[in-house]
């Protein structure tokens, strides 16, 4: 497996490069004809609550305790992600990746932002203003799950093709 840092020959099960120490991706070789399903759980969860708290069948309370809960689990998920360290030489390859899932991070926390205000001041227009933010933000963070996949593809065939000229040779 060569690293893509250095270029360094590892191992198959290497998980680090053992030359420049560079965390070594695993990339399946089973590449996919269809593309994935978008990912919408958190947001079907969210608009399941949000619908049952405007239907009376939550409390505001009961939505408050729901919101704040569900911000401390995504303000540490958006830790973890911000956390992950990329090399600097490969901060081009990923930008696009970055952009579009921070965007999508950030409508994320203004759409939660807009549904707490909900339960400061009762105003329905929140949670439909809301949801609508939480929806595009969802969008693009599966806009950057895309763009990942398809970096991770072009990877997985650029290792392909090297390992072929290898064998050429």
């Amino acid at each position: 497996m060569l690293c893509l840092m250095c270029g360094h020959d590892n191992p198959e099960n290497a998980t680090v490069c053992a030359n420049c120490k560079t965390p070594i991706p695993r990339m399946s070789h089973m590449v996919s004809s269809s593309p994935p399903a978008k990912v919408n759980d958190r947001y079907l969860q969210i608009k399941d609550a949000s619908d049952k708290v405007l239907a009376g069948q939550w409390t505001i309370d009961e939505y408050a305790k729901y919101l704040h809960d569900l911000r401390e689990v995504l303000s540490q998920k958006e830790r973890e992600i911000k956390e992950v360290e990329i090399p600097e030489e490969s901060m081009e390859e990923f930008a696009e990746e970055l952009t579009v899932g921070y965007h999508g991070i950030d409508l994320y926390n203004e759409g939660i932002s807009y549904l707490m205000k909900y339960t400061e001041d009762g105003n329905p227009i929140n949670v439909t203003h809301g949801m609508q933010l939480i929806y595009e933000g969802n969008e693009k963070i599966n806009d950057a799950m895309r763009i990942n996949r398809e970096n991770r593809k072009k990877i997985e065939e650029y290792y392909m093709d090297l390992d072929n000229m290898m064998e050429y040779e």
